[in-house]
């Protein structure tokens, strides 16, 4: 059945949500909080890098936390889904990044790690990655297990920035997170199922998208935030959704826009550190999309710090796919084509 009108109303939600994913979105400041805590053991070293080990829903804290620490100079967190090097990894600390645990191309890497010297640490709530860590004597971040591992991304990326604050000298990684956490929770009250459209930028964004493909730019700093939202879309409201970023867009994705461009919506995803020169660039190409009455969608996060505002625009955006998953008639927990996948390749995420 295809849907005429944008209806996330509280009925809506309860005929089809059918397992509650909004109650979900509505913990995560509360899950952040839990990561951001949890307790970390690494063997003392001097780390030459960084590396993040990741699949699917288990990666996106990885590409978050890469941009964010890109934006401020390091330290580089290399991130790797599903493959890996074949030299020597001496010095280098691995985060191996998996929310069931039995994600096979991230098990696979951790061991190769492990095999070229790597110091590896395990996020993860079990499975086949807690075993393989415990078996080694390699310590481990528990996290619970969900209904989804993209549900678990402020566990991931909360643990995984605790792991990192101790392995090497982040300045002002304290005062980044501690803002970020009430930051998330300020935005929950904002984008909650209980919060009408007119002040709910959640809605107000999927009731944009909706009935459109989107077509998701970040910059170098929300770049990971970008692919994130698309992957939310496609999982959450079974929705095809296109993501990129500046500025390689500017030398061939936006020469498509000359074209046809019925159907698609473009979404901008701003960041207060994105370099200037692509802010101009970002800036001109929305006046000519406009000019040629394409409608566009700018969308920030907030907060006093960059980490801020990484993680609320995030947090926005990912409930956005809820919205969108609800307005489309479609529960956003189940995913067979996903599961279906996994079951013959004998894989997780």
């Amino acid at each position: 059945m295809i849907e005429l009108q944008f209806n996330v109303s509280s009925a809506r939600i309860s005929r089809v949500d059918r397992s509650k994913v909004h109650q979900v979105y509505a913990s995560w400041p509360r899950l952040a909080e839990e990561g951001a805590r949890a307790a970390v053991e690494i063997p003392s070293n001097q780390y030459t890098r960084a590396v993040y080990m990741g699949m699917g829903g288990s990666a996106s804290a990885g590409d978050i936390i890469s941009d964010w620490l890109k934006s401020r100079g390091g330290p580089i967190l290399e991130v790797e889904k599903g493959t890996f090097r074949h030299s020597g990894m001496q010095g280098e600390l691995v985060l191996a990044c998996s929310a069931s645990g039995n994600t096979r191309e991230t098990l696979d890497g951790a061991k190769s790690a492990l095999q070229r010297g790597a110091t590896i640490v395990s996020i993860c709530s079990g499975g086949l990655l807690e075993e393989f860590a415990r078996e080694n004597g390699l310590p481990v971040v528990k996290i619970p297990r969900g209904s989804a591992s993209r549900y678990s991304l402020p566990h991931l990326l909360y643990s995984a920035l605790k792991v990192l604050g101790e392995a090497f000298e982040i300045k002002g990684l304290e005062e980044e997170v501690d803002d970020s956490l009430r930051a998330l929770d300020e935005t929950r009250t904002k984008i909650d199922v209980s919060t009408p459209i007119g002040r709910n930028p959640s809605k107000r964004l999927a009731a944009s998208v909706w009935n459109s493909i989107p077509k998701i730019y970040g910059s170098t700093v929300t770049r990971g935030v970008a692919l994130r939202f698309k992957n939310a879309l496609n999982e959450n409201a079974k929705k095809h959704a296109f993501a990129d970023s500046t500025p390689e867009l500017f030398h061939n994705e936006i020469e498509a826009w000359d074209g046809d461009s019925k159907g698609f919506t473009p979404v901008f995803l701003r960041h207060s550190r994105e370099p200037q020169s692509e802010g101009r660039r970002i800036e001109s190409m929305i006046r000519m999309l406009r000019a040629s009455r394409v409608n566009t969608v700018q969308e920030r996060g907030s907060g006093g710090t960059p980490l801020g505002e990484l993680s609320t625009l995030s947090y926005l955006l990912d409930f956005a796919s809820y919205y969108v998953a609800i307005a489309s008639g479609r529960d956003p927990h189940p995913t067979p084509l996903l599961d279906a996948i996994k079951r013959g390749a004998g894989r997780s995420s």
